[in-house]
């Protein structure tokens, strides 16, 4: 049965979708319930998988709905393994329903979508374009430090000397400046346009839970 979907999940990354499609029926034929905790997950990584190669197929061949249904599925399917214990089947789904955004823009997210680069170097706002980074080493920094932790644990706030350590690693400057500098970085992304995305609390500093966001790997 685990070679089963693992044949799944591995045509599906191939892009033979045909090959794939056979194996998940002859998969599903196999499973009898209740499945066990591991047969569950691999069942929802091979769905996930099979439906971004179905996505990717579908803008390939021009169908937009069809592809964003498709993708629709995909991000439903990485949502179910986003538990500690699932986080790289999830993270490796998520990248690869990524890459495939990426190739195919035309069915990119909706337009209240806020898509970074993976590693902070640029942003793209719902109602602008793109704001560059990759000069700014320290505000790189800083947002990566916020994506990667929106992504792994939304709502969960990152304290100041985290968003510290992050943003300028290694550097020896007392408190009063590493404070002055993590202030005036928040700001002046705020300024740049996530002013309605990036929260303050007790705890720390966060990217609104609620904020629609994907990450890129475009350069």
């Amino acid at each position: 049965m685990t070679s089963c979907l693992l044949e799944v999940s591995a045509l599906s990354c191939l892009g033979d979708v045909d090959a794939a499609e056979q194996a998940r029926a002859h998969a599903l034929s196999c499973l009898r319930p209740p499945a066990n905790a591991d047969e569950k997950r691999l069942l929802s990584l091979s769905e996930g998988a099979l439906a971004a190669a179905r996505a990717g197929r579908a803008a390939a061949d021009g169908d937009r709905r069809a592809a964003e249904a498709h993708f629709d599925a995909a991000r439903a399917a990485a949502k179910e393994l986003a538990a500690p214990r699932d986080v790289w089947a999830h993270r490796t789904l998520t990248r690869w329903i990524e890459d495939l955004l990426d190739r195919y823009p035309a069915v990119a997210p909706a337009s209240d979508t806020l898509v970074a680069h993976v590693d902070g170097k640029w942003f793209t706002l719902p109602s602008a374009g793109r704001i560059d980074l990759a000069r700014r080493e320290a505000l790189s920094n800083v947002l990566r430090a916020l994506v990667t932790a929106r992504l792994a644990r939304p709502g969960a706030a990152l304290s100041p000397d985290e968003l510290i350590a992050a943003g300028w690693p290694g550097e020896k400057m007392s408190d009063a400046s590493a404070q002055s500098r993590l202030r005036m970085a928040v700001m002046t992304l705020r300024k740049l346009g996530l002013a309605s995305y990036l929260q303050h609390e007790a705890a720390g500093y966060l990217l609104a839970p609620e904020t629609k966001l994907r990450t890129s790997t475009a350069p």
